[in-house]
């Protein structure tokens, strides 16, 4: 990618790859909201995210990183929370203090949600995109937390245990499935940054093969989700037009490419 000055933008940038559920969820609430920002594609499968270029936008070297008036942001969640607060209207925070709680609690665990279920499933299942020596060494030198991550898996001391792995998954969603029992979504009857941060977690889960058909409450709060503008325009205009099973053949071919291990 070009090299971009942060400092230099004017207005909403929104780095991202569409195929990002943390990307996914700044999207959606763009989408939702109304919100007009400059969209900048990272190409993951390029390793773009791994440049110096993009380096200078997002130290963590991930997607997304928003920029607004040449200030760089890149957690997901703090994003959903600086653009609500940017622009109140619509309002996807409920006034109720103690929904306020839950919906901020709902929050943390859905930014928890991205390490321990979303990449652990990604990895354990054999779709995870492995570095190239050169991603290796781009780790290494300048975002060492994920060195770590791939040294400990390529060990065999984390994200290598598929069953496990979908446990996880069901046992995080449960607790969604327990909340929608007797509410439409997750925070009582609005629909709020809960639902938006969470949801994406499920468009990586399924499009790798998981099936939420064992908590249906889940599943049907997927579909309500799906059904809003918002996600058709936001996020699905944005997908390549082809089968999931593309998709996870793809990524498995690619780990075996370019001395990835």
């Amino acid at each position: 990618m070009k090299a971009i000055d942060p400092q230099n933008l004017r207005g909403l940038h929104l780095f991202y790859n569409p195929y990002s559920n943390c990307a996914q969820r700044v999207m959606l609430l763009l989408a939702e909201k109304g919100i007009e920002a400059e969209m900048h594609f990272v190409d993951l499968m390029r390793s773009e995210q791994l440049t110096p270029e993009y380096h200078a936008i997002n130290p963590d070297a991930a997607v997304p990183a928003l920029v607004h008036d040449g200030v760089a942001m890149n957690e997901s969640i703090d994003i959903l929370q600086y653009l609500e607060e940017l622009y109140p209207a619509p309002s996807f925070t409920p006034s109720d203090l103690a929904q306020k709680a839950q919906m901020e609690a709902l929050l943390e665990s859905a930014e928890a949600s991205h390490m321990s279920m979303v990449v652990n499933y990604v990895y354990s299942c054999g779709y995870g995109r492995l570095p190239t020596p050169r991603d290796a060494q781009f780790y290494k030198d300048h975002v060492p937390h994920r060195a770590q991550f791939h040294a400990d898996r390529f060990a065999g001391r984390t994200a290598n245990n598929p069953e496990g792995a979908k446990r996880i998954v069901f046992e995080q969603f449960s607790e969604l499935e327990r909340l929608l029992e007797t509410q439409e979504w997750l925070v009582g009857d609005q629909y709020s940054l809960a639902d938006i941060a969470w949801f994406p977690n499920t468009i990586i889960l399924r499009q790798l093969g998981y099936s939420f058909v064992s908590l249906p409450r889940v599943n049907d709060w997927i579909s309500r989700i799906e059904a809003r503008e918002a996600y058709k325009t936001g996020i699905r205009s944005r997908f390549m037009k082809v089968p999931n099973w593309v998709i996870r053949l793809t990524t498995r071919l690619l780990r075996q490419l370019g001395g990835r291990r």
